[in-house]
């Protein structure tokens, strides 16, 4: 069998006036060699256009199955973007290195290398071998490139002005041409889940090069990425932590470059073999010590860890230098008091930080059933798990989950009665029981991590972040755009079909969003894997996540989870992260990849206090780096192609009905609610004039119900002057200085004066109440869901041009009926068919 070969080719490109990129080249062949790399080069005269994808392209036709290959570029990079508030079907920001002829005149058009370039040759890279290392060192790139631009003289080393237009227009005639040739382009930066890329600052930074005590210019980062490499030969350290070590290095001389890793992180230099590592970072900051991970990742006040130098992934008590107990946390980062042993030399961490591992934990542990044949093997397992333990047998309420065995298999079902996943057990193999048995508790810990995540709030106002990000959800049909998603988890989403999200910052100041998928296994997917610290939103751009470089529009294809019956819809989320800064989520995803994949415990981990409203801050005085942030929760209901149940019968419904049905004939004949008003009753039942009859024939066909309460309210005007009421889930906010009156009957957001009312939601005006009239203005309203038990109600009084708010936020229970008297109460009248 041949051994694989590794191979590597460096491309650097002084153009202009960079005075490193040699220097930078003979330190990278010497780190390279020492990791056994066979290495080409493209330097100077050879680094054109031409050349470096000639190049790049020779390196794919000699790598083989199996080869280990990295690519290094040091030079200049570029970006362009077209005006804010620019509509159009392509990306609004492009981003390039810039070869030496870059400017050449005797060049037609634009001559730098796009990434959408770099990613057909990158994937056309990984589809010969897995193990593919991208080392950039240029600025303008955070996902794709760095260009070292300044020296200590602090000069300035720009790349020239270019134009969007250019630029689209050479996607259009040379780019597309050669996708038939190398596959399909990628938008930008997106995740190519076989290769490491490493990228010496964050989008908007900038990446120097510094002239050393020895004269010789060189870029700061590739400076401390070779010593680093050097020193770390030999050890089998992953980039997640080598990079913590770089970025110390480089922070060191150049505070504002902040080096990432991207891709899987986890592996070992060069090498698919990956460190499964629970390890956090820790910093001392303002001389405090500060872990870097925060109740996002599951830190909770109370954690005890070990700490350690930064010379291993997996804890040794040799290695030992302290232990840490958290005392603070905030979202992203966590205060801890250090004590130090006696035996300990020097009682202090290393100025590069150290690692934390967790020791000691008691967060909130969810209550799990589990059936009296299965206490004897399964007790000892329940009780190691962090997040799930043994009901208590008289505790009040349903166990989060339960476990059944039902002749030779073993499951979990929800409290809604929802199958989660099942194994064999085969009784005459010991082994192969005890396996099931452990693969069905890490189901069940994963599920339990996900209601954590699901139960998130931010409670603190202080770190509450303030922002006009506008996210829409809808369905893709032939490319393009189609109805958007109310977002109650009422959709008619059935599985195969596309799913457009759509981002837009309307705000004043650039915003990082983060998008999860949380399925109803549990299983947490980062859906915004092209931007793993966040799509950038700067101040009146847009981002359509799965929309190629080209324009088109693919979307989000929705899957059934493995081992789930198709019997019942099902619910799903989505979950999106708004943060004033750029924030690491990957963590939360690892549990994806594996049960036994240790790094995303912390995670599982969330802080049950933190949910109830109990955090303090970090810092008593505001930090400037604290990150400030939102969630949005957009709960999705799917249906299998192949069932037979409306879609807006929400799965907690159907096992709700089918545990109080006595025939399966009841629960095939429930009724399903219904979006549309037209298909809302037009009067209460106790109004209607045959409600004894009605209660079995409009509410029981017509509507959705639980114990026969529709989802919806009616309102009924008594006052001589019209009235504008406005009913949603939820209570407005965020306050507007200039906004209309929008009319919404199908559960758009609407705003009111100063007030935005977050969809779904309904506005409708009654007309002026008539004295001695029979019927009096009335007007149904739905509610979308009925998880809350009640909707908020606004009433307005007056004329529709220029209303006056008269009543605010006042709840009112689902299926009531209520009525406007021009007093500060509303008179409510709950359901009834009397």
């Amino acid at each position: 069998m041949t051994t694989p070969a590794k191979r590597a080719l460096i491309i650097t490109s002084p153009w202009g006036d960079l005075r490193g990129t040699q220097n930078d080249r003979d330190c990278m062949q010497s780190v390279l060699a020492k990791y056994g790399f066979q290495v080409a080069h493209c330097h100077g005269a050879q680094a054109t256009r031409t050349g470096i994808l000639e190049a790049w392209k020779q390196l794919i036709s000699e790598t083989g199955d199996g080869d280990s290959v990295a690519i290094y570029y040091s030079g200049h990079g570029g970006l362009v973007e077209s005006a804010p508030n620019t509509e159009n079907a392509r990306e609004w920001r492009y981003q390039f290195l810039v070869p030496v002829d870059f400017d050449d005149v005797n060049s037609s058009g634009f001559n730098g290398i796009l990434d959408v370039e770099l990613s057909q040759l990158l994937r056309a890279t990984t589809a010969r071998t897995r193990n593919v290392t991208v080392i950039l060192d240029c600025c303008f790139s955070g996902r794709m490139v760095r260009a070292p631009g300044y020296g200590d003289a602090a000069r300035p080393k720009q790349v020239p002005s270019v134009r969007y237009e250019d630029v689209a227009e050479f996607v259009t005639h040379r780019v597309e041409r050669v996708t038939t040739e190398m596959g399909e382009a990628s938008s930008i930066g997106d995740d190519n889940p076989d290769a490491v890329r490493i990228v010496a600052a964050a989008p908007s930074e900038t990446a120097w090069e510094v002239r050393g005590e020895d004269g010789r210019w060189m870029g700061s980062f590739t400076s401390a990425l070779a010593q680093f490499l050097t020193e770390a030969h030999g050890h089998q350290l992953s980039w997640r932590t080598s990079i913590l070590r770089v970025q110390e290095l480089v922070q060191a001389q150049f505070p504002t470059q902040h080096p990432r890793v991207e891709g899987p992180h986890t592996r070992i230099h060069f090498s698919l073999d990956e460190v499964n590592s629970e390890a956090i970072h820790l910093k001392i900051e303002n001389g405090l010590p500060v872990l870097q991970a925060g109740f996002v990742a599951g830190v909770s006040e109370g954690d005890v860890y070990a700490v350690t130098r930064l010379t291993s992934e997996r804890f040794t008590e040799e290695q030992q230098i302290a232990v840490c107990e958290v005392i603070n946390v905030q979202a992203f980062q966590a205060l801890v008091q250090l004590h130090y042993p006696s035996s300990t030399p020097t009682q202090q961490v290393p100025r590069e930080g150290a690692l934390a591992f967790l020791q000691e934990s008691a967060p909130y542990r969810w209550p799990i059933s589990v059936p009296p044949s299965l206490l004897e093997s399964l007790s000892d397992k329940v009780q190691k798990s962090r997040f799930l333990r043994l009901a208590g047998e008289n505790e009040p309420g349903t166990p989060l989950l339960s476990i059944y065995h039902r002749d030779s298999f073993i499951g979990i079902e929800s409290k809604q009665g929802l199958s989660l996943t099942t194994r064999y057990l085969n009784s005459e193999n010991p082994t192969q029981m005890d396996c099931a048995y452990q693969a069905v508790l890490a189901e069940a810990d994963r599920f339990a991590c996900a209601q954590r995540l699901l139960g998130l709030r931010n409670n603190s106002p202080d770190d509450l972040l303030n922002h006009q990000v506008d996210v829409k959800v809808g369905l893709v049909e032939n490319h393009q755009p189609t109805r958007s998603l109310a977002g109650a988890g009422c959709d008619e989403l059935y599985e195969g079909r596309r799913i457009y999200i759509a981002l837009r910052n309307d705000g004043m100041t650039t915003t990082y969003v983060t998008v999860l998928h949380i399925n109803a296994q549990g299983k947490i997917s980062l859906i915004s894997r092209s931007s793993p610290f966040g799509i950038e939103l700067p101040s009146g751009r847009c981002h359509w996540i799965r929309k190629t470089p080209f324009g088109v529009l693919e979307g989000l294809k929705i899957s059934w989870p493995a081992d789930v019956p198709r019997a019942s819809p099902i619910d799903e989320h989505l979950l999106f992260f708004i943060t004033s800064t750029p924030v690491d989520l990957r963590p939360i995803t690892d549990y994806q990849v594996g049960p036994h994949r240790t790094a995303t415990s912390n995670f599982e981990r969330i802080i049950y206090r933190l949910c109830q409203g109990e955090r303090r801050d970090l810092m008593e005085d505001a930090e400037p780096s604290q990150t400030a942030y939102d969630i949005i929760h957009f709960p999705l209901t799917v249906l299998a192609q192949n069932g037979s149940l409306s879609l807006h019968t929400t799965s907690q419904e159907v096992q709700h009905h089918s545990a109080h049905s006595t025939s399966q004939t009841s629960l095939n004949g429930r009724p399903s609610m219904l979006s549309d008003e037209q298909e809302l009753p037009a009067l209460p039942p106790h109004l209607h004039p045959e409600s004894r009859r009605v209660r079995k024939g409009i509410f029981g066909q017509a509507l959705r119900s639980i114990r026969g309460v529709p989802a919806c309210v009616w309102v009924i005007n008594e006052h001589t002057e019209p009235i504008t009421v406005v009913v949603s889930p939820y209570r407005p906010s965020r306050l507007w200085t200039e906004a209309g009156l929008n009319v919404s009957t199908t559960g758009v957001g609407i705003d009111i004066s100063t007030a935005t009312f977050t969809p779904p939601a309904t506005r409708k005006t009654l007309p002026a109440a008539v004295p001695g009239q029979l019927k009096p203005p009335t007007a149904v309203f739905p509610l979308w869901t009925r998880r809350d038990g009640f909707g908020v109600i606004t009433v307005l009084v007056g004329a529709t041009t220029t209303p006056t708010l008269y009543i605010e936020n006042d709840r009112i229970p689902i299926g009531a009926t209520a009525y406007f008297r021009n007093e500060p109460d509303l008179h409510v009248k709950e359901y009834s068919t009397q």
